[in-house]
């Protein structure tokens, strides 16, 4: 049903476009724009807490000496989730990132 709508939203869309001023078009696709990137920061400062949280936790793991891995069950927001699978264990990284702080930037070891 969504991409029936969809589709006929494009439909409307290009008719009314066929028949419009450069101008308007123009004014059409500002508008566009400006409501996607308010979706966008919307979403983002949604997001902020948990996303902070996960980096806490990152930095909290690396500072203990150990390899980061993603835990839901410490997330009581994130377990609850039943879009997205959520796998523990998972290592952020295979390679240590604490250590990479210390060398010069750029670093030598980028293919």
């Amino acid at each position: 049903m969504a991409l029936i709508l969809y589709r006929l939203a494009v439909l409307a869309m290009i008719m009314v476009n066929s028949m419009a001023s450069l101008g308007a078009i123009w004014n059409f696709a500002d508008l566009s724009m400006r409501l996607m990137a308010i979706i966008n920061l919307v979403s983002i400062l949604l997001l902020l807490t948990v996303a902070f949280a996960l980096f806490r936790d990152y930095e909290a793991q690396l500072k203990a000496g150990k390899e980061p891995v993603f835990d839901p069950s410490r997330f009581p927001k994130l377990v609850n989730s039943t879009r997205l699978p959520l796998v523990a264990s998972t290592p952020f990284s295979r390679r240590r990132l604490s250590s990479s702080r210390t060398r010069a930037w750029p670093p030598s070891n980028i293919a």
